[in-house]
């Protein structure tokens, strides 16, 4: 693991006036390690939750993210005030991409490779121009990157918008290579009370949860618990990583902690890390002593941020729906502690959207370089980078190997750090 690197003082960005920004005390300024910020851990977080934007960065998550996974990779936190109050926050590292007999200067957002995540980042709207003008300036100019990724961005977001906005307009200095959809994530908008939440429902998906929970509880004794105690966190961590690797190995494929290299380590910490502030939440369904399914939960500000989900894979428990009820249950739980929304994670899944999901895209902007070595370098990884995904992950890893259990291994880095 990589200890978090310091620097004495921050490389400070000086930012032109602009349109959108008729005040002469905005300030963009540039800190080489995340330690030198901790001192501002309590203001960056109250910025990133007032601004809409997701746990993925606060600084807690960027900073156990760097920890684990920031290894030979340069940090760069871009910071923007104006009159001393903080109108943006861009975490961001310089990555040396290898794909082939490529290699690419890449800078990228803290936390957007190595894990599922939904980027949006944290930037006042009025604000966003003047501040990339600043962060491309510095990482293009100075840091000499061949190519900038911001993604997987929320395609349903203002804030990402503005970045989307920015990444379009033409300018002298770099292009843009790409800007496509990634594929969907979903999200579950949540209503004051839970009798709303229900009538939002289908007939049909009332009963079933209803059935479905009133025979659990009367055949089983089975009730709703949720951990959210600070000091029982990491045990009830522990627990739901054993369950969760119990329902995959029946299945005869590993599971997130054993598919993405350095998961139980990253998420463990991240439990410690979050437990402290009170935003860890295990959504559980126990009958007696046996846990039946758990869900995985971060709360930040008004928003859950749900991570993953286990259950007991047994022809005893199939019968009752535990994935359908534990989500239900944990649903209701969120609504009862105010919660106004859910992030449901990437990917496209029916049993979400029948319980009150939305999908929206996620998106990927390429930046580049305007010089010739470095927009031929770009394309020759792009494609290199597709030709992965399509053979490597697409081809062996979904359809291939889950033919061949014992040939399963974890997710290679190369594709993990290549998702242009």
């Amino acid at each position: 693991m990589t200890a978090l690197r310091t620097t004495p003082s921050p490389i400070r960005v000086d930012t032109p006036r602009g349109d959108e920004r008729p005040h002469a005390a905005f300030r963009c300024t540039c800190h080489a390690s995340l330690e030198s910020l901790a001192p501002r851990r309590r203001a960056w977080n109250t910025f990133v939750s007032s601004a809409g934007s997701p746990i993925y960065h606060s600084y807690e998550w960027c900073a156990v993210w760097w920890h684990h996974y920031g290894g030979d990779r340069e940090a760069r936190i871009f910071i923007a005030e104006e009159d001393n109050r903080l109108v943006g926050i861009l975490p961001m590292c310089i990555d040396r991409l290898r794909l082939g007999p490529v290699t690419l200067r890449l800078a990228r957002l803290i936390g957007s490779d190595s894990t599922h995540v939904v980027c949006d980042p944290p930037l006042d709207v009025d604000h966003a121009r003047a501040m990339l003008e600043a962060v491309m300036r510095r990482l293009i100019a100075e840091d000499e990157c061949d190519a900038v990724l911001f993604g997987p961005l929320a395609d349903d977001s203002p804030r990402s918008g503005a970045v989307r906005e920015f990444c379009r307009r033409p300018r002298k200095d770099v292009r843009l290579l790409r800007d496509r959809v990634l594929g969907p994530y979903a999200s579950i908008p949540l209503p004051e009370s839970i009798e709303e939440y229900e009538r939002s429902l289908s007939k049909k998906q009332r009963y079933r949860l209803r059935h479905g929970w009133s025979r659990l509880r009367s055949e089983n004794g089975a009730v709703a618990r949720t951990v959210c105690e600070p000091d029982r966190a990491l045990a009830a961590f522990d627990r739901f990583a054993r369950l969760h690797a119990e329902q995959w190995q029946g299945r005869g494929r590993l599971g997130h902690f054993a598919d993405w290299p350095g998961a139980l380590e990253f998420n463990r910490s991240l439990v410690a890390a979050m437990a402290r502030e009170g935003r860890v939440r295990f959504c559980r369904i126990v009958a007696g002593d046996t846990l039946l399914s758990d869900e995985y939960c971060f709360l930040f500000g008004r928003r859950a941020h749900w991570r993953l989900s286990a259950r007991r894979i047994d022809p005893r428990w199939d019968e009752h729906g535990l994935g359908r009820l534990g989500l239900a249950q944990m649903l209701q739980t969120m609504i009862s502690e105010g919660v106004g929304g859910v992030e449901a994670g990437p990917g496209r899944y029916p049993y979400k959207r029948r319980l009150g999901a939305v999908e929206h895209d996620l998106r990927s902007m390429l930046l580049v370089r305007d010089e010739t070595s470095s927009r031929r370098r770009a394309v020759v990884a792009t494609r290199l980078a597709d030709l992965l995904d399509r053979v490597y992950y697409r081809l062996w890893y979904l359809r291939l190997a889950r033919r061949f259990p014992p040939a399963r291994r974890p997710l290679i880095n190369a594709w993990i750090r290549s998702r242009l």
